[in-house]
């Protein structure tokens, strides 16, 4: 179900009340409705969870809900309903810190509904954002892929050279048998050479 927006001139008036999206609101609905008004916050509506109709609308990153107006944190720039924004905020006069960045002296600005032209801008800039992790990932696969060959690689040559080395030692002693068995030999020739010659 989407949301009903009235005729632009009444949208401010007819939605200065807190909708009950947290359990209470220690702000003045006279306070609500006059920074409404004069347009320093966003129109109050009820959020939706799920934009299924695609319509003009854009998500709050505290409640998650969709809605047709939202503020923008005056320090980063970043998108809030307001009633997510009073309940950060606590009360008028309270300083607050940004959700976002940290920063101290929490406030927002209310710039009106987004044009077709900024929100044919963010998708593009939303498309370039999904390009370039795409092409990131696939970069990072890419070198894990060579990084795995080069391991395997490595591993191959150690493997060879261990081998080699194993065959080495192998044939080292095998020859160093060979040699005891001929001066074993030699030793018993000699001896029977003395034994003939006593005779």
């Amino acid at each position: 179900m989407g949301i009903n927006l009235s005729k632009k001139d009444n949208i401010e008036s007819k939605h200065c009340v807190p909708l009950g999206l947290y359990p209470s609101c220690n702000w003045d609905n006279k306070t609500i409705k006059k920074l409404i008004l004069e347009k320093k916050l966003a129109p109050i509506f009820d959020g939706i969870e799920e934009n299924e109709n695609n319509e003009p609308l854009d998500e709050c990153p505290i409640c998650f809900y969709f809605y047709p107006y939202l503020n923008k944190s005056s320090c980063c720039k970043q998108p809030i309903c307001t009633e997510c924004y009073m309940q950060i905020k606590g009360t008028p006069k309270n300083e607050g810190s940004c959700p976002y960045c940290n920063n101290e002296g929490f406030n927002v600005d209310y710039c009106g509904a987004k044009s077709t032209e900024e929100r044919e801008q963010e998708e593009q800039e939303r498309k370039k954002i999904e390009e370039a992790q795409i092409r990131i990932k696939k970069e990072e696969e890419e070198r894990e892929k060579e990084r795995m060959i080069e391991l395997k690689k490595k591993q191959e040559e150690e493997a060879a050279k261990e081998r080699e080395e194993r065959e080495k030692n192998e044939k080292n002693s095998l020859d160093d048998i060979l040699n005891v068995n001929n001066n074993n030999n030699g030793k018993k020739k000699r001896k029977k050479k003395k034994k003939k010659k006593k005779i």
